[in-house]
Formats: C-alpha cells, sequence, structure tokens
C-alpha cells in the first residue's frame, strides 16, 4: 500500500507540474489532490512503519511531522495561501534540524561523515528556507551547501558496493525528492530576472513623473467655466489615487514589515517612502522601489489582488474593490461632464464622446480569455504571479489612466 501511494504521489506531482507549465485547465486540481490527499497518507503509512519497526519514537514523530509540515508549507506555498511562510518556518528552521541532530545523536560516534552530513543537511534547511521566504544574498550559499551535499550523498551510495543504488534509495528519499524538484521548477518558472527586476524599477519611476506631468496638464485646464465641475472631480480623483496608494503600503508592509515605509523621506536612496499626498490633494504617493529588502515576494499580490482562487475574484479582496472604484469613477465622471453642458453643446460633446469610448473599452477588458482558460477577470490576468514589484507598477499604471481620465473630462 505504501509503495502505490508513493508511485501515486510521485507521478501525479509531475503530471501536475506538466499540466501548469503548459497552461492546460485541472493543474491546481491534481496538486490539490496529491499534496493534500496523498502525500499526507504516504506519511501517515510510512510513520506507522516506522513506529512498528522499533526506531526511537521520538524521531519517528519528529520525522513524520517534519516532512507533513514540510509538504503543506510547500502546497500552501503553490497555491498562494496564506500561512505558507509560517508552514515552512517550522519545518524547516525547526522540526527537521531537531530530527537531523536527533539522528546524529543516535548514530555511532566514529561515524564523523554522518555527523558532519547531518550538520551540512542543517544547512541546506536553513538557506533552503531563506531562499523560499525571498531572503536576498542566500543564492550563492545554497548553490554550494547544495553541491556539498550531493558529493557527500554519492559517497554514502558508492561506498556501498554489491547493493543496487536503487536499493539504497527509500521511497520516502523518492516521494521527498520528487515535491521538492516539483516546487523548485515552479518557482523558477515564476522568476523574474534581475536584468528585467532593475527595468522595472525604472519604467516606474517614468511612470511616477509622468503622472505629475498629466496632472499639471489637467490643472492648466481649469478655468471658471468648469469650475463646478472641477470641485467634484478633484474629490472623486484624489479619494481614487489615495485608495490606491493605501494598497500598494499594503502590499508593501505584508511582504516588508509594518515599519519598511517609516516616514517621507525625499529622495533618500534607502528610503521607499519619498513623499505622500494630504488627503484631498490630487497626487500619488512617490515610492523607491530600489529600497524594497523583499521585492520578489508573490504570495502577498496573489492573496491581497486575487485571493485563493484564480478564476473566481474574492469580493473581499484589494482587487474587486480598486476595479469597483475605477468602474464607478469612470461613471460618475462622464455624468458630471454631461451635467456641465447642455445636451447639444459642442464644448461638450468631444469629451463625453472621448470619455465614453474609455468606458466602453475598460468594460471589454474586464473579461477575456488568458493562456487557455475562458473569462478571467482583468484583475486575475493583470496580478497573476505578479511579484511585488510589478503588482505596484501596475497600479500605478491604473493611476495614470485615472488622471488621463481627468485631464480628459477637463478638457
Amino acid at each position: 500500500m505504501k509503495k502505490l501511494f508513493a508511485l501515486a504521489s510521485v507521478s501525479l506531482l509531475f503530471l501536475a507540474h506538466i499540466f501548469k507549465a503548459l497552461h492546460w485547465p485541472g493543474a491546481d486540481q491534481l496538486f490539490i489532490l496529491t499534496l493534500a490527499l496523498f502525500l499526507p497518507l504516504f506519511y501517515v503509512l510510512d510513520f506507522i512503519g516506522e513506529w512498528k519497526s522499533g526506531v526511537s519514537k521520538l524521531r519517528a514523530l519528529l520525522y513524520f511531522f517534519g516532512v507533513l509540515t514540510l509538504s503543506q508549507g510547500l502546497f500552501f506555498k503553490l497555491m498562494h495561501w496564506p500561512g505558507g511562510d509560517q508552514l515552512l518556518l517550522i519545518s524547516l528552521g525547526l522540526i527537521i534540524p531537531g530530527y537531523l541532530v536527533l539522528k546524529a545523536i543516535l548514530q555511532p560516534k566514529f561515524n564523523k561523515l554522518a555527523n558532519f552530513s547531518v550538520l551540512l543537511f542543517i544547512s541546506l534547511c536553513w538557506t533552503s528556507l531563506f531562499l523560499l521566504l525571498h531572503f536576498p544574498g542566500n543564492e550563492g550559499f545554497f548553490a554550494i551547501t547544495l553541491f556539498l551535499t550531493m558529493l557527500v550523498i554519492l559517497y554514502e551510495l558508492v561506498k556501498k558496493e554489491g547493493q543496487p543504488i536503487f536499493q539504497l534509495v527509500k521511497h520516502r528519499h523518492l516521494v521527498n525528492a520528487s515535491g521538492i524538484i516539483t516546487f523548485l521548477l515552479l518557482m523558477n518558472a515564476n522568476r523574474m530576472p534581475i536584468r528585467v527586476l532593475e527595468t522595472e524599477m525604472t519604467r516606474h519611476l517614468t511612470l511616477q513623473e509622468q503622472i505629475d506631468n498629466e496632472i499639471a496638464l489637467g490643472s492648466s485646464l481649469i478655468s471658471t467655466r468648469n469650475q463646478k465641475l472641477t470641485v467634484q472631480l478633484e474629490e472623486q480623483t484624489a479619494d481614487l489615487l489615495r485608495q490606491i496608494d493605501d494598497v500598494k503600503f499594503e502590499l508593501i508592509s505584508q511582504v516588508n514589515g509594518r515599519t519598511c515605509l517609516g516616514s517621507a523621506r525625499p529622495l533618500d536612496k534607502m528610503a521607499v517612502l519619498w513623499s505622500k499626498k494630504t488627503k484631498g490633494q490630487v497626487g500619488i504617493a512617490t515610492l523607491n522601489l530600489a529600497a524594497l529588502e523583499q521585492k520578489m515576494a508573490i504570495d502577498a499580490t496573489m492573496h491581497q489582488m486575487i485571493g485563493s482562487d484564480f478564476k473566481v475574484l474574492d469580493q473581499r479582496g484589494a482587487g474587486v474593490k480598486i476595479w469597483s472604484s475605477w468602474q464607478k469613477y469612470q461613471r460618475n465622471v462622464l455624468a458630471m461632464v454631461q451635467r456641465q453642458n447642455p445636451a447639444d453643446s459642442i464644448a461638450q460633446r468631444n469629451p463625453a464622446l472621448t470619455l465614453q469610448s474609455i468606458i466602453r473599452r475598460w468594460a471589454a477588458k474586464e473579461y477575456a480569455d488568458y493562456h487557455e482558460l475562458h473569462n478571467i477577470h482583468w484583475v486575475s490576468r493583470t496580478f497573476d504571479h505578479a511579484t511585488l514589484v510589478q503588482a505596484l507598477i501596475r497600479l500605478t499604471e491604473l493611476q495614470y489612466e485615472v488622471v488621463r481620465y481627468r485631464t480628459l473630462a477637463l478638457s
């Protein structure tokens, strides 16, 4: 039975990875079936066998809870559910190192290589943890540790002469390795190259300058003729821009901590927040994305903007709220422009027609095909697997659309 679950877990994991890579429907269901059902059942059967075999009960318990917590942590990370980081921290940071230390204590004292390999595996656990949690500067150390670990494993296998290598590898090793390999393949597929990251951050600075210029252009169009329109328009524009800024602040705080933003420090290369607009003032907060410690985080972005289901948006999520506010803003501004002048006024006709075309264009964007999927919402398409930097840039792009709409209304 244990062999059956081991074979099923490995096969389904790689099959799910193929489905995910090719954007075929059913990948998430395969991951849920494997990681939430087959793997836990395999670990339970494996634990029962270890318990009955006469090994240390504490050692068997530590291994069982360690690998179970690790597999569920990886599962939560893959599905972008909250709690994945905490599960990985418990497993890789505490339980599995504790299991390795206990195993070293129970090993014969003369086996120095085994004791060294335990230290190496503990180091591998901790560097893997830092890498999975997107801590900077761990890639090189992780690669060296992994290389040394592979050398130790190969030496241990080669020195057992006369035994086929497949008899030396237990089912638990095969299942664990396949799960971790699948996870690393998916993480690597979603990883943003450094050059792309630098280009995106430079583009964000340009976007912020374009927004400031657009706001200045719109303000230059204010006159006594559209004074009544301006009061209402400025209030609603400032509220929407501030709402999007608040979502940016929340994303940054979730990934980099509440103290990351601090007070505004203009043009300070070490500060994330350069400037912040007061309530009622039209403008956006100026951010220095290069100062962010963790730029590549995906989980917080997915959970905050989309929710737990890519196809069905969380109605309480920030993404749906921003989309609804943007749609409402467009309709309200159009109504204000139409009330500003009589319906047959030539001065009113062109701006209103332009605003109506923009509303139709955004309405057409709401649902569209995405890879092989149909009727996927704009929020899901925009923020799917977006890193923190990408999500902040896309929110800034939306703010540019807002100020551009304001300028057209004032014209």
